[in-house]
């Protein structure tokens, strides 16, 4: 069995480092090409690529798969073509090169939270479970049949970049257990209930300033969300601050709650939610700083009397 293997983030590179690792025949990895990064916008690699280099494998890097591209793949004579995060859509003609097609890892359980972010979205809306899906690529925005699905509970507190890992984990497990059964056709697929669609959209940094009208436990879910990117971000004095973690607390209800409203109590920092709740806030970042705990921010911010967040 030859796989061709198309990714390019961090996510991806994990996904085929464990595929290797499985003795899985790699073919071709298929990345997209080297993109500017950080603040000097330095020339950099995918991290598929840097990862296909350290493994020994031929790389073919593209931001799509035009005629010319089609014909080397064809060349390689693979079985299946296997997609993690590759960032772009592939072509009719593409999708036709290998006897097997082409598979795709997905970290939601479709039809829920087909696109871009389907981590990111299930954690903004507070789901319980989530997982993988391993499914067949068809024209449509991630509407191919299901070959498997593995779902995971959501921890409590779980970052969208530890969630990530995990769901990397269980879905290298899936690929290795169903590409032969694929290859060798004892695996059949099985379609999606399209009435049951709901789709995750890209995350915008608009998206992932926080509203503190919202309640404690919708913001904790955000911050979630949002870590390790873009981060959720709040304004304080005019300047933005992002909020790393924080945990949802008891409210004292003493008075009127103003959204937004931060306070110190027992060597703890808190912000006031909408619907009476309040936020314990355990780590933020400031631009231009590292991170760091909420009570050394707040004490080297000598912030004044009834700061609030914006």
């Amino acid at each position: 069995m030859r796989v061709i293997f198309a990714g390019t983030p961090s996510t991806a590179a994990s996904a085929l480092r464990g595929l290797s690792a499985a003795s899985i025949d790699i073919a071709l990895v298929i990345t997209r090409p080297d993109a500017p990064t950080g603040r000097k916008q330095v020339l950099t690699e995918s991290p598929v690529a840097v990862t296909a280099r350290e493994l020994g494998l031929k790389v073919l890097k593209t931001s799509a798969l035009t005629c010319e591209e089609n014909d080397f793949v064809a060349q390689v004579n693979a079985d299946i073509g296997v997609v993690v995060a590759y960032g772009s859509f592939l072509s009719e003609e593409t999708l036709g090169l290998l006897p097997k097609g082409w598979v795709n890892l997905h970290f939601s359980l479709l039809p829920k939270y087909r696109g871009a972010a389907p981590v990111q979205h299930a954690l903004m809306n507070g789901e319980k479970e989530t997982g993988i899906s391993v499914f067949q690529i068809d024209s449509s925005m991630d509407g191919g049949e299901i070959y498997l699905q593995v779902p995971t509970v959501i921890e409590p507190l779980e970052t969208a970049g530890r969630l990530l890992e995990r769901l990397t984990s269980l879905g290298v497990s899936a690929l290795v257990q169903v590409l032969p059964q694929i290859v060798s056709g004892i695996l059949q697929g099985k379609a999606q209930d399209d009435s049951e669609k709901t789709f995750a959209s890209k995350i915008s940094r608009l998206q992932a300033r926080i509203n503190w009208s919202k309640s404690g436990k919708e913001i904790e879910s955000l911050i979630c969300a949002m870590n390790p990117e873009p981060m959720a971000w709040t304004d304080v004095n005019g300047t933005s601050l992002r909020i790393i973690s924080a945990v949802q607390a008891e409210s004292e209800n003493q008075e009127i709650a103003v959204a937004g409203r931060v306070t110190v109590a027992d060597g703890a920092v808190f912000v006031e939610c909408g619907a009476g709740s309040r936020l314990k806030i355990l780590e933020v970042q400031p631009a231009g700083k590292n991170v760091m705990s909420a009570m050394d921010w707040i004490r080297g911010f000598k912030a004044p009397h009834g700061l609030g967040f914006e």
